[in-house]
Formats: C-alpha cells, sequence, structure tokens
C-alpha cells in the first residue's frame, strides 16, 4: 500500500511538472 501511495504521489508532482 506505501508503495502504490509512493508512486501515485510522484506521478501527481510528475505530471504537474508537465502542465507547468
Amino acid at each position: 500500500m506505501y508503495c502504490i501511495q509512493h508512486y501515485s504521489l510522484f506521478w501527481f508532482f510528475f505530471t504537474v511538472c508537465l502542465i507547468g
């Protein structure tokens, strides 16, 4: 469960960087 949350948070910031 921790790994899933960790990767989800990573992709969240990654998407923000792409959009920004």
